[in-house]
C-alpha cells in the first residue's frame, strides 16, 4: 500500500521568494477579500435575474460590465499603492537589503497581482456554466467576448 500524498502547504520552491511574499500577503488583504466577496455577491444576485428571466439581456449586459469592472478596475487598481505602500511601511528598505534586484521586486508584485485577477477571474466560470445551461448563451460569441 503507497503511503497519501503530503498535503500542499506552501508554495513550490520554483516560484521567486519574491512573488510568494506577494501573494501571501495579497490574498490576506482587505482590499482582495472585501473586492472578491463583492464581485460574487453581485453575481449571485445577477444570476438570480437571470434564472428568474427578469430581464435576460440586461442581466447579460450587468454581467459582462461587472465582470469587466472587477478585472480591469478594481483588481489592478490595488497595483497603483503597492510601492508606496512598501515605501511608506519602512519595508522597501528590508527588500533592497535582501540583494533582491528592483526589477525582480517590482516583477514579484505584478506576478502576484496578475495571479490575484487569474484568480478571481477563473472563479466566474461557475456563473458562465449557469448562463449556458439554462438557455439564451451563444458559446461561440461568449468565447469571442
Amino acid at each position: 500500500m503507497t503511503p497519501p500524498l503530503p498535503a500542499l502547504r506552501d508554495f513550490s520552491d520554483r516560484l521567486s521568494p519574491m512573488v510568494v511574499k506577494e501573494m501571501r500577503q495579497g490574498l490576506r488583504t482587505r482590499f482582495f477579500t472585501a473586492a472578491l466577496i463583492v464581485f460574487h455577491v453581485l453575481m449571485g444576485c445577477l444570476m438570480l435575474a437571470y434564472l428568474t428571466q427578469l430581464n435576460a439581456d440586461n442581466a447579460n449586459e450587468l454581467f459582462w460590465g461587472v465582470t469587466i469592472v472587477t478585472l480591469l478596475g478594481v483588481m489592478p487598481a490595488q497595483a497603483f499603492n503597492a510601492l508606496n505602500g512598501e515605501a511608506r511601511d519602512g519595508t522597501l528598505d528590508m527588500l533592497r537589503l535582501t540583494g533582491t534586484s528592483s526589477f525582480r521586486i517590482v516583477w514579484g508584485k505584478w506576478v502576484s497581482l496578475y495571479s490575484q485577477t487569474l484568480l478571481v477571474a477563473s472563479s466566474l466560470l461557475p456563473y458562465m456554466i449557469v448562463r449556458y445551461q439554462f438557455g439564451g448563451v451563444e458559446i461561440a460569441r461568449e468565447v469571442l467576448a
